[in-house]
């Protein structure tokens, strides 16, 4: 090995220990605030001056979490849930509120991180854990604090043990690792006595029903408001889902962005996120960090004002309104984009009978477009759930927009295979014609032959076509019609990229031409500037691939 290559693997190692110094770093502030945060109620409620009132209260705040005592509507449930049981008299909402911000959310009594650390012997917890020492609390774990370091060595660890098995799936990623114990309490409240613990976890279990109820009433509330909704409202949010970008209604990682913007911290997210609240929120943070510079904020802004729009123009409480704007707008969007589906696409379904797999033959046979791209799919899925055509499709349940995406996208690859069967066995039947050309040969034709090659290939689609006058030809240089729907293409044989320009003359041309859609074809591919203007002004585009794609199907 010479020193070269030494010095090499020397460099590498030392920026891989940097690399893992950082990541133990960020996992240390992580649980540096967790324990500062937490430690101080661990303390109060296993000392003896702490009261059952008191400790039922510690372990409920643990039990729903801290960000839940945000919410508008959490203070009101505690109180009427105190009252009731008589453990505590308070006259007004802002009383409870006080006592809350008084007593339990300010929990920063732990000077630094190395106070803390003389607080807890890290290896007698460990050893409690091994020998099984650990309890459970409402299906939970309970563990004193431990370190990073530590679920490493519990996962490492191939003896049985209490955690082992539940963290078994976390075995290789820290971050979930991290995830899970942020997500855990720590409160041993089985210090105290049995009857104690007990008539904790019954109380708790009684909050949550009251809880769950006040919620469900509210969700129930909502319902009714929106299912009689004014047209103006309904115009306003049509307005809001043009704001933005349409990837975000049909890509499902870009979807769960939005769904988790709105609903974030929000009053009822439980009964209105896809899937489990915890589980939706991990992995969010990669997802958003993953999206271009800016759009996150972008989104963030426009949703924002939205609420206070809203807020000012409807009588529905402040912490009800994320709620109450994604329970519109997953309906008002499904309706939205099945009305744009009809306008582009209609023509084509006007003889298809009530099954979905009438509509997604016909989808499949629709020469024009990629019946495989992402926005086509996106757009039929939305088309089939507001005809309710789609299995176990109810537009006021909690449908998950993806499921139905998945469920159209395997019927659409599919019944393209069975086309593709039929056509390939067509072809085969058919006697091999004498004329013979190499798609590769389109880039040497000339303007003029690129136009009579492209018209060839519609006539032999099954459209009526022509070619328009040359010079004067206001952008469209041949004209395709079939069943009773008529298409303005522009031709591009060139050597580079086609840009906007060429999108810009087939809008005007298609209006000149009186035509349904309009085509761009080239032998090339094009600039995303020609891309983006092209799905604002619904022109279909076929590049190099869709065209090779057409020429081997048809020619």
């Amino acid at each position: 090995m010479n020193r070269s290559s030494i010095n090499d693997n020397s460099l590498l190692k030392s920026l891989q220990e940097e690399i893992k110094q950082k990541r133990r770093i960020a996992y240390d502030q992580i649980e540096n605030q967790f324990i500062q945060n937490k430690s101080s109620i661990d303390k109060i409620a296993r000392s003896a001056d702490c009261s059952l009132d008191q400790a039922f209260l510690f372990c409920l705040f643990h039990h729903i979490g801290v960000e839940k005592l945000e919410e508008g509507n959490f203070s009101l449930v505690l109180m009427k849930y105190l009252m009731d049981k008589k453990m505590m008299e308070f006259s007004s909402i802002h009383e409870v509120e006080s006592f809350i911000n008084k007593n339990y959310m300010f929990f920063g009594n732990v000077d630094s991180f190395e106070s803390m650390q003389e607080n807890f012997n890290y290896n007698e917890t460990l050893r409690s854990l091994s020998e099984g020492n650990v309890s459970i609390f409402n299906n939970v774990y309970l563990f004193n604090s431990l370190t990073i370091d530590d679920f490493e060595n519990i996962l490492n660890n191939k003896e049985p043990n209490p955690i082992h098995e539940i963290l078994v799936d976390f075995r290789f990623d820290l971050h979930q690792i991290s995830f899970f114990y942020n997500s855990t309490m720590v409160l041993r409240i089985n210090v105290r006595n049995e009857n104690c613990k007990n008539l904790i976890i019954e109380r708790i279990s009684e909050f949550d029903a009251v809880s769950n109820e006040n919620r469900l009433n509210d969700y129930r509330l909502l319902e009714t408001e929106i299912n009689n909704l004014e047209d103006w409202i309904t115009e306003l949010f049509n307005n809001f889902v043009r704001e933005i970008p349409r990837e975000y209604f049909w890509d499902f990682n870009a979807h769960r962005i939005i769904e988790y913007l709105i609903l974030d911290k929000a009053y009822l997210n439980e009964l209105l996120f896809n899937v489990p609240l915890e589980a939706y929120k991990f992995g969010m943070n990669y997802l958003i960090n993953d999206q271009p510079e800016g759009v996150i904020k972008y989104l963030v802004g426009i949703i924002d004002k939205f609420k206070k729009i809203l807020t000012h123009k409807m009588d529905i409480a402040t912490h009800l309104m994320p709620a109450f704007i994604w329970m519109i707008l997953r309906k008002q969007v499904v309706k939205y984009f099945a009305n744009e589906w009809e306008e582009r696409f209609g023509a084509y379904f006007k003889a298809v009978d009530k099954d979905y797999m009438d509509y997604i033959k016909v989808y499949c046979e629709i020469q024009e477009i990629n019946t495989l791209d992402e926005e086509n799919i996106g757009l039929l899925t939305y088309y089939l759930i507001n005809k309710e055509l789609l299995p176990e499709v109810e537009l006021n349940k909690l449908n998950i927009y993806h499921k139905y995406y998945i469920f159209v996208e395997k019927e659409v690859q599919l019944m393209n295979e069975i086309i593709e069967y039929e056509k390939f066995e067509k072809k085969l039947m058919q006697k091999p014609s004498v004329e013979k050309m190499d798609f590769n040969d389109v880039d040497l034709f000339t303007g003029y032959e690129f136009e009579a090659f492209v018209e060839k290939l519609f006539t032999k689609m099954g459209y009526l076509s022509e070619r328009t006058k040359g010079s004067g030809d206001q952008g469209i240089d041949v004209l395709a019609e079939k069943d009773g729907r008529k298409f303005g293409i522009q031709t591009k044989c060139y050597g580079s990229k086609v840009n906007n320009s060429a999108v810009q003359e087939t809008v005007a041309g298609i209006a000149y031409y009186n035509c349904d859609r309009g085509i761009v074809i080239t032998n090339n591919y094009f600039t995303k500037s020609a891309v983006d203007l092209a799905a604002k002004n619904d022109i279909i585009l076929w590049d190099r691939n869709m065209l090779r794609e057409k020429f081997n199907e048809y020619m």
